[in-house]
């Protein structure tokens, strides 16, 4: 067993136990089932789906070269790997506009559970929506070494309509565009409303103003202040974690004689580790900042009925 496989292994068997202990905390408790938690539990549904789904098999498939899951799961996985990364930052930009709308229009009407599922509904069909040409071109085939007597090596691709990848354009086209749709223009959003909300929650007019509001004002502005703190978290996180994976097939792309480096796979698999970890850092997030979050993954461990027994 390498060691990618080690440490790829242990990352994937926290990482699946702390989001299905995320998703339990907030279907199975009502005070944990608000809207912004909802957009949580559908982000910790991604980061498991893409645990589950898609990281053994692209790291099997990485370190042997030989695609051994057959034709059908070929599509799957090549869905999976571009679905689960779209859900994840359309969730937690969902999250963030539902933030914004709360704390900049604090007299408007407050988002109801009805409105978090057709979010979630829509981030569902746009994530999809955004993964059709893996379902409309996905290929498996065969390739043969220059040693004699090798065993020929079983591929998965995209074969686009003008070629396969790295020479097809639209290929090119296709990931510059889910980059932007999926990383830039989302971040850019998140950014500028977490900079708003910030100004609002953190600003000029914080000192005169909180001296003359109720104790009840204030405790509903210390609870939003925790809750935009812990989603800003999450969001930095994100970005950090995921832009050298995307800049990575960006330099591949426009830099083709790099794929003939004898470090470009151990490369991929760091960068490839860097944006999967992001999958086990939510979790930790909301366990340190959250301290209802924090209770419950002491229950579902059994924490604090271990520090009892002693």
């Amino acid at each position: 067993m390498s060691g990618w496989q080690i440490v790829y292994g242990g990352m994937l068997t926290v990482a699946i136990t702390m989001n299905l202990i995320v998703i339990w905390i907030i279907i199975c408790h009502a005070s944990m089932r608000n809207v912004a938690n909802y957009f949580l539990a559908h982000l910790a549904l991604s980061d498991l789906a893409m645990c589950v789904f898609n990281c053994a098999f692209n790291l099997d498939y990485m370190i042997y070269k030989n695609w051994k899951f057959g034709y059908g799961y070929c599509m799957v996985n090549n869905f999976m790997s571009l679905y689960t990364v779209a859900a994840s930052v359309f969730s937690l930009l969902a999250l963030t506009l539902e933030r914004y709308y709360v704390v900049m229009m604090p007299l408007r009407p407050k988002p109801r559970r009805v409105h978090a599922l057709g979010g979630i509904i829509l981030v569902i069909c746009l994530s999809s929506l955004l993964c059709l040409p893996t379902i409309l071109y996905t290929k498996i085939g065969s390739t043969s070494s220059l040693e004699p007597g090798s065993t020929p090596h079983t591929v998965c691709f995209l074969l686009w309509p003008d070629g396969i990848p790295f020479q097809s354009k639209q290929d090119f086209w296709y990931n510059v565009s889910f980059c932007v749709v999926t990383y830039f223009l989302p971040v850019t959003i998140m950014g500028y409303s977490y900079t708003r909300v910030g100004l609002k929650l953190w600003g000029q007019e914080k000192g005169l103003e909180e001296t003359y509001q109720s104790e009840a004002v204030l405790r509903i502005k210390h609870k939003k202040r925790k809750i935009v703190k812990m989603s800003l978290v999450v969001v930095i996180l994100f970005a950090v974690c995921w832009l050298p994976y995307h800049m990575y097939f960006m330099a591949v792309y426009l830099f083709p004689d790099i794929r003939m480096q004898p470090w470009l796979d151990d490369l991929y698999l760091g960068v490839y580790l860097m944006a999967m970890s992001t999958s086990l850092i939510n979790p930790t997030v909301y366990y340190l900042m959250n301290r209802k979050f924090q209770n419950y993954f002491h229950q579902a461990l059994c924490i604090n009925f271990c520090f009892k027994s002693r």
